[in-house]
């Protein structure tokens, strides 16, 4: 079972990545998160857009966004002034279990990821 801690190596692992230049210059995020709670729904989109902010090294425009929090999916698609761009989504899934999909993308290299189980503290 992931949890906190676990949540925070994967992001390490990414920012080593993006630091050391393993994956060129960071072009295009994909980032599917399910188990969210409605109420919850709009902190965990907020989480993966800093995260991608991160990743990018400046701050994303959304340029659409769908979805309703009362459902709690959402999806938002956002643009980087550097022509970057990702595809951000929480939705629900089973009670009590986050699992994470992702994938970012470089001009030689990408990162996938795939949690199996719960992932523990979904922040930024």
């Amino acid at each position: 079972m992931a949890d906190a801690r676990e949540w925070s190596a994967l992001q390490a692992v990414i920012r080593k990545a993006v630091a050391e230049g393993r994956l060129g210059r960071p072009a295009f995020a994909r980032a599917f998160v399910r188990g969210i709670t409605p109420p919850d729904a709009r902190e965990a989109l907020e989480s993966l857009t800093a995260l991608a902010n991160g990743w990018f090294g400046a701050e994303g425009k959304v340029v659409r966004r769908l979805g309703e929090e009362a459902s709690g999916h959402l999806l938002a698609l956002l643009r980087w002034p550097g022509g970057e761009s990702a595809l951000l989504c929480v939705g629900p899934g089973s009670p009590g279990s986050r699992r994470l999909d992702l994938t970012l993308l470089g001009s030689h290299g990408a990162v996938y990821y795939h949690t199996p189980e719960d992932l523990g503290g979904l922040s930024a």
